[in-house]
């Protein structure tokens, strides 16, 4: 059974194909296409989660978020206005962050975060680069699962944590 589903933008491109998001995203810079993007799969989770819902079957989906959307005054209102109207579903939304980004918004987006959290979505920490991490903190600040390459976790698990691959579902 799925744990989740990522909703994941494409790009239509002039013959049909899609185009990946590695393809289109902006690395640097674009904070309006990006508010944009997250702004349209936020409002995509919402409607899926909403019909999962009315259908009997609860659903958890990680949208995407980033600092460009939680720096920005209006594009956090607009996300924490899309959670207050939908507090029903709001625990189905995890937000997923990577790790390096989220660690630099506790610092400067704080308050962001919390609000995030006090409306029912949580955090899913992605390019986790290790498991040595505080969980009890992590759980407190709304991160409700963390995640690895997890090739690179079976190939050499001593690099991602001290204790062994069969404990980690305890945690």
């Amino acid at each position: 059974r799925p744990a989740g589903y990522d909703p994941v933008p494409r790009l239509t491109l002039e013959e049909g194909d899609l185009a990946e998001p590695v393809d289109f995203m902006p690395r640097h810079g674009g904070e309006d296409v990006l508010q944009d993007i997250e702004g349209n799969a936020l409002n995509e989770a919402v409607a899926i989660a909403r019909r999962a819902r009315t259908g009997g079957q609860a659903v958890t989906l990680y949208v995407p978020l980033s600092g460009a959307s939680l720096r920005d005054k209006a594009a956090l209102e607009r996300i924490l206005a899309i959670l207050d109207a939908n507090r029903v579903i709001a625990t189905s939304l995890v937000f997923t962050i990577a790790e390096a980004d989220f660690q630099e918004l506790m610092q400067s987006s704080r308050p962001a975060l919390e609000a995030i959290q006090r409306r029912g979505g949580g955090f899913s920490l992605t390019s986790v680069s290790s498991l040595r991490l505080n969980f009890t903190d992590l759980s407190e600040l709304g991160v409700r699962s963390v995640r690895v390459n997890a090739a690179r976790l079976i190939a050499s698990p001593e690099t991602f944590t001290d204790f062994h691959l069969s404990d980690i579902a305890s945690y």
